[in-house]
C-alpha cells in the first residue's frame, strides 16, 4: 500500500509525496517522451501526470494493492502518449529530425556510422560539433545537451539547425 499512501499524502498537501513519485515513474515517463518525438513531450506527460495524482479515485478500484496502482498509472501515461501523437498528427505538426535509426538498418551500418563519426568530426568545430555527437551519435536529448554544455536550448537547437544546414548543403554539393 506504499502508493495508496504516497498519492493520499500527495492529496492531502504533501509535496514531498509527489516528489518520490515522479522519481519513481520517471524512466517509464522518459521513455514514453522519446516516442512523442518532440522536446517538450516530456513535460507534458510529467503535467499529467501530476494531474493523475491529483484526480486519481481509488473507489472505482475492485482491490486496491500497489501492483494494481502501478499498472494503472503506466496504462495512462501510456494511453496519454498515444493521445498527444494523435493529437499532433490532427494538428499536421511535423518536425523535421534525423534518425540515424533508419541508416543503422541498412545493411552497411558499421560503414556509415564510421564515416559520419568521421565527417562530424572534420566538418564540424566548436559547440555544433559537440551538439551533432551528443544528439545524433549519443542520443541525448537537446535539453540534457543545454545542461552539459551549459547554454540555452535554444543555443543546442540553434547550433543543431546550423549544423543540419551544412549537412544538407554538402549533400547538395555531392548529388
Amino acid at each position: 500500500m506504499y502508493f495508496y499512501n504516497l498519492i493520499n499524502d500527495y492529496k492531502n498537501g504533501d509535496k514531498k509525496s509527489l516528489e518520490v513519485l515522479i522519481n519513481h515513474f520517471h524512466p517509464l515517463i522518459k521513455k514514453m517522451s522519446k516516442d512523442l518525438r518532440y522536446e517538450e513531450g516530456s513535460t507534458d506527460l510529467i503535467i499529467f501526470f501530476i494531474e493523475l495524482m491529483g484526480r486519481i479515485n481509488f473507489t472505482n478500484f475492485r482491490v486496491i494493492t500497489d501492483s494494481i496502482i502501478i499498472s494503472y498509472i503506466q496504462k495512462s501515461i501510456k494511453n496519454k502518449t498515444i493521445d498527444l501523437c494523435r493529437e499532433r498528427i490532427r494538428k499536421n505538426i511535423y518536425f523535421i529530425d534525423v534518425e540515424l535509426e533508419e541508416i543503422y538498418e541498412e545493411e552497411n551500418s558499421i560503414e556509415l556510422d564510421v564515416c559520419f563519426k568521421e565527417y562530424v568530426y572534420n566538418r564540424f568545430s566548436g559547440v555544433q560539433k559537440d551538439v551533432i555527437i551528443f544528439k545524433y551519435i549519443k542520443g541525448y536529448s537537446d535539453v540534457e545537451i543545454s545542461d552539459m554544455l551549459k547554454i540555452s536550448r535554444q543555443a543546442v537547437n540553434s547550433a543543431k539547425n546550423r549544423a543540419l544546414k551544412k549537412v544538407k548543403d554538402d549533400y547538395m554539393d555531392v548529388v
